[in-house]
C-alpha cells in the first residue's frame, strides 16, 4: 500500500483524464515534473481564471455568495469527474471564501496547491507500486 489508502486516492486523484494525464506526465518527466507541471502550475492558473478573473468579474454584477456560487459551479465543471462534483463545489466556496476574505489570491491558491500535492503523493505512491 502507498501512502494514502486506495479508498482514499479515488478522491484524490480525480477524473480519469486527469488521472492519465498525471501518470503520462509522471512516466516521461518523474515525479518532480507532474508536481510542478500539473500540481503547481495547474492551482495557480485555476486560481487566477476562477478566483481571480471570473470571481472578480461576476462580483462587479451579483452578489459575493452568488458569485462565488456560479464560480464554484464553473470549477466543477472543468473538472469534468462528476462522482467528485460536491467535493469540488464545495472547494471552489472555500477558496472563493477564503479571496473575499483575505482580498487577495495567495491563501486560496496555497490551499489548492496543498490539495492537489496530497492527490500528487497518491499517485506517485501508487505508481510506484
Amino acid at each position: 500500500m502507498g501512502i494514502l489508502p486506495d479508498a482514499h486516492y479515488q478522491g484524490a486523484q480525480g477524473s480519469p483524464v486527469t488521472t492519465q494525464l498525471s501518470s503520462a506526465l509522471l512516466d516521461h518527466v518523474g515525479p518532480w515534473g507532474l508536481f510542478l507541471g500539473f500540481r503547481l502550475v495547474g492551482p495557480i492558473l485555476e486560481g487566477l481564471l476562477f478566483r481571480g478573473l471570473l470571481l472578480t468579474a461576476f462580483v462587479k454584477h451579483i452578489p459575493f455568495w452568488a458569485a462565488t456560487l456560479l464560480q464554484a459551479l464553473l470549477f466543477t465543471a472543468v473538472h469534468e469527474d462528476m462522482s467528485l462534483a460536491l467535493f469540488f463545489i464545495a472547494f471552489g466556496l472555500i477558496t472563493g471564501a477564503m479571496v473575499g476574505k483575505s482580498n487577495g489570491l495567495l491563501a486560496a491558491i496555497l490551499l489548492h496547491v496543498f490539495n492537489n500535492t496530497l492527490g500528487c503523493i497518491g499517485l506517485i505512491s501508487l505508481h510506484n507500486k
